[in-house]
Protein backbone atom coordinates (compact mmCIF):
# COMPACT_ATOMS: atom_id res chain seq x y z
CA UNK A 1 0.00 0.00 0.00
CA UNK A 2 1.11 3.95 -0.48
CA UNK A 3 1.36 6.48 1.70
CA UNK A 4 -1.57 8.64 1.72
CA UNK A 5 -3.49 6.66 -0.60
CA UNK A 6 -7.27 5.65 -0.63
CA UNK A 7 -8.14 2.39 -2.13
CA UNK A 8 -11.51 0.78 -3.12
CA UNK A 9 -12.17 -2.78 -2.06
CA UNK A 10 -13.67 -5.24 -4.19
CA UNK A 11 -14.88 -8.26 -3.40
CA UNK A 12 -14.00 -10.34 -6.18
CA UNK A 13 -15.00 -13.83 -7.83
CA UNK A 14 -12.54 -16.32 -9.69
CA UNK A 15 -13.74 -17.40 -12.78
CA UNK A 16 -11.81 -20.83 -12.69
CA UNK A 17 -13.68 -22.14 -9.88
CA UNK A 18 -15.85 -19.30 -8.70
CA UNK A 19 -14.01 -18.96 -5.03
CA UNK A 20 -14.17 -15.45 -3.76
CA UNK A 21 -11.37 -13.20 -2.55
CA UNK A 22 -11.16 -9.14 -2.22
CA UNK A 23 -8.12 -6.66 -3.00
CA UNK A 24 -7.03 -3.13 -2.80
CA UNK A 25 -7.50 -1.35 -5.87
CA UNK A 26 -7.22 2.78 -6.84
CA UNK A 27 -9.93 1.92 -8.88
CA UNK A 28 -13.75 1.50 -8.02
CA UNK A 29 -14.73 -0.12 -11.13
CA UNK A 30 -11.63 -2.73 -10.12
CA UNK A 31 -9.63 -2.09 -13.37
CA UNK A 32 -6.57 -3.51 -11.86
CA UNK A 33 -8.43 -6.78 -11.60
CA UNK A 34 -5.97 -9.72 -10.82
CA UNK A 35 -5.98 -12.13 -13.81
CA UNK A 36 -8.40 -14.82 -13.30
CA UNK A 37 -10.87 -12.92 -12.13
CA UNK A 38 -13.83 -10.69 -14.26
CA UNK A 39 -16.82 -10.46 -11.79
CA UNK A 40 -16.72 -7.74 -8.71
CA UNK A 41 -19.22 -5.29 -6.61
CA UNK A 42 -17.63 -2.92 -4.83
CA UNK A 43 -17.56 -3.37 -0.64
CA UNK A 44 -15.87 0.00 0.39
CA UNK A 45 -12.66 2.33 0.62
CA UNK A 46 -10.14 2.59 2.94
CA UNK A 47 -7.44 5.64 3.20
CA UNK A 48 -4.06 5.34 4.18
CA UNK A 49 -1.36 8.05 6.23
CA UNK A 50 1.78 9.07 5.52
CA UNK A 51 3.53 5.92 6.52
CA UNK A 52 1.05 3.53 4.30
CA UNK A 53 -0.69 2.67 7.59
CA UNK A 54 -5.10 2.17 6.55
CA UNK A 55 -6.36 4.85 8.60
CA UNK A 56 -8.35 3.62 11.84
CA UNK A 57 -11.95 3.16 11.60
CA UNK A 58 -14.99 1.99 12.52
CA UNK A 59 -17.46 -0.24 10.41
CA UNK A 60 -21.32 -0.44 11.60
CA UNK A 61 -23.63 -2.74 9.48
CA UNK A 62 -25.15 -0.69 7.24
CA UNK A 63 -21.84 0.26 5.97
CA UNK A 64 -21.44 3.40 7.80
CA UNK A 65 -17.88 4.42 8.38
CA UNK A 66 -16.82 6.55 11.52
CA UNK A 67 -13.66 7.62 11.69
CA UNK A 68 -11.40 6.97 14.56
CA UNK A 69 -9.96 10.17 14.88
CA UNK A 70 -12.06 12.40 12.80
CA UNK A 71 -10.42 14.61 9.80
CA UNK A 72 -10.24 18.02 10.57
CA UNK A 73 -10.54 19.27 6.33
CA UNK A 74 -11.35 22.44 6.45
CA UNK A 75 -10.49 25.75 8.52
CA UNK A 76 -11.75 28.60 6.11
CA UNK A 77 -11.11 32.41 7.61
CA UNK A 78 -12.66 34.88 5.41
CA UNK A 79 -13.38 33.06 2.24
CA UNK A 80 -15.88 35.28 0.99
CA UNK A 81 -19.75 34.98 0.28
CA UNK A 82 -19.28 33.12 -2.85
CA UNK A 83 -20.33 29.45 -2.75
CA UNK A 84 -16.41 27.38 -2.35
CA UNK A 85 -15.64 23.93 -3.22
CA UNK A 86 -14.72 21.89 -0.23
CA UNK A 87 -12.72 18.48 -0.37
CA UNK A 88 -13.34 16.15 2.35
CA UNK A 89 -12.62 12.89 3.44
CA UNK A 90 -14.88 10.55 1.71
CA UNK A 91 -13.82 8.51 -0.45
CA UNK A 92 -14.33 9.64 -4.14
CA UNK A 93 -15.55 7.51 -7.11
CA UNK A 94 -18.74 6.98 -5.01
CA UNK A 95 -21.63 9.11 -4.05
CA UNK A 96 -21.18 9.22 0.06
CA UNK A 97 -23.86 10.73 2.45
CA UNK A 98 -20.76 12.18 4.43
CA UNK A 99 -21.65 13.08 8.59
CA UNK A 100 -19.77 16.23 9.57
CA UNK A 101 -19.06 18.77 12.70
CA UNK A 102 -19.08 22.24 11.63
CA UNK A 103 -18.19 25.07 13.69
CA UNK A 104 -18.15 28.80 12.77
CA UNK A 105 -16.27 30.68 15.21
CA UNK A 106 -15.61 34.52 14.69
CA UNK A 107 -15.29 38.29 15.62
CA UNK A 108 -17.34 39.71 13.63
CA UNK A 109 -19.55 42.81 14.25
CA UNK A 110 -22.72 41.80 11.59
CA UNK A 111 -24.91 38.80 12.19
CA UNK A 112 -23.13 35.68 10.04
CA UNK A 113 -24.82 32.21 8.79
CA UNK A 114 -22.55 29.78 7.14
CA UNK A 115 -23.98 27.40 5.09
CA UNK A 116 -22.78 23.68 3.81
CA UNK A 117 -24.54 22.12 0.80
CA UNK A 118 -24.00 19.26 -1.77
CA UNK A 119 -22.95 20.15 -5.17
CA UNK A 120 -25.88 18.73 -6.82
CA UNK A 121 -28.38 21.01 -5.10
CA UNK A 122 -28.76 25.14 -5.61
CA UNK A 123 -27.41 27.17 -3.16
CA UNK A 124 -29.65 27.27 0.32
CA UNK A 125 -31.65 30.92 0.43
CA UNK A 126 -29.98 32.52 3.07
CA UNK A 127 -32.09 33.10 6.91
CA UNK A 128 -31.48 34.69 10.35
CA UNK A 129 -32.41 31.45 12.16
CA UNK A 130 -30.27 28.68 13.13
CA UNK A 131 -30.88 25.43 11.10
CA UNK A 132 -28.88 22.68 10.12
CA UNK A 133 -26.22 23.90 8.05
CA UNK A 134 -26.97 27.36 8.66
CA UNK A 135 -24.37 28.72 11.23
CA UNK A 136 -25.65 31.97 12.65
CA UNK A 137 -23.07 33.72 14.70
CA UNK A 138 -23.91 34.17 18.58
CA UNK A 139 -25.30 38.01 19.64
CA UNK A 140 -21.86 38.73 21.34
CA UNK A 141 -19.92 38.06 18.58
CA UNK A 142 -17.18 36.57 20.56
CA UNK A 143 -18.89 32.86 20.81
CA UNK A 144 -18.74 29.64 18.30
CA UNK A 145 -21.80 27.64 16.96
CA UNK A 146 -21.60 24.49 15.65
CA UNK A 147 -23.30 21.16 14.80
CA UNK A 148 -23.12 17.82 13.29
CA UNK A 149 -25.02 17.53 9.63
CA UNK A 150 -25.20 15.14 6.82
CA UNK A 151 -24.72 15.66 3.59
CA UNK A 152 -24.59 14.14 0.51
CA UNK A 153 -20.72 14.43 -1.08
CA UNK A 154 -20.11 14.26 -5.08
CA UNK A 155 -17.72 11.58 -6.70
CA UNK A 156 -14.77 14.18 -6.10
CA UNK A 157 -15.59 14.37 -2.32
CA UNK A 158 -16.70 17.67 -2.74
CA UNK A 159 -19.35 19.45 -0.40
CA UNK A 160 -19.79 23.52 -1.00
CA UNK A 161 -19.87 26.42 1.58
CA UNK A 162 -20.49 29.58 1.63
CA UNK A 163 -20.57 32.65 4.64
CA UNK A 164 -22.53 35.51 4.56
CA UNK A 165 -20.00 38.08 5.42
CA UNK A 166 -16.59 38.23 3.35
CA UNK A 167 -14.33 38.93 6.48
CA UNK A 168 -14.24 37.81 10.93
CA UNK A 169 -15.68 34.01 10.55
CA UNK A 170 -13.82 30.78 10.57
CA UNK A 171 -15.88 27.97 9.44
CA UNK A 172 -14.33 24.55 10.12
CA UNK A 173 -15.26 21.38 8.54
CA UNK A 174 -14.49 18.10 10.12
CA UNK A 175 -15.73 14.96 8.59
CA UNK A 176 -16.72 12.12 11.08
CA UNK A 177 -17.57 9.77 8.50
CA UNK A 178 -19.34 8.47 5.69
CA UNK A 179 -21.66 5.78 4.02
CA UNK A 180 -21.74 4.95 0.47
CA UNK A 181 -25.03 5.62 -1.04
CA UNK A 182 -26.03 3.04 -3.75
Amino acid sequence: LAPNTLYHIPLIRKDSDGSIDAFFDTSVTAANIPAGYTAYAYLDSVLTDGSANIIAFTQFSDRTIEWSTPAADISATASGTSAVLRTVSVPPDVVSMGTFAFTADGNTTATTNAHIWSTASNPPVDTTGWYLRNFKQATNYSQFKSCEAQVIVDTSSQIYSRQTVSTGVTLDITTMGWRVLR
